[in-house]
């Protein structure tokens, strides 16, 4: 879903060719953060979820 989103975000911004790069790293650097803040939540919880 958050990939799908991205892709589609980078080749609406792939049109315009001076803002591309600059738009797709934020975009890259946005979704590596989203995933490894969820990656460590759901690891988290099912970590308290066996002491709880």
């Amino acid at each position: 879903m958050i990939l799908e989103t991205a892709k589609q975000f980078v080749e609406q911004t792939g049109t315009n060719k001076n803002q591309a790069p600059y738009y797709q790293a934020i975009l890259f650097i946005y979704i590596v953060l989203l995933i490894s803040y969820e990656e460590r939540y759901i690891y988290h919880r099912e970590l308290w979820s066996k002491y709880a």
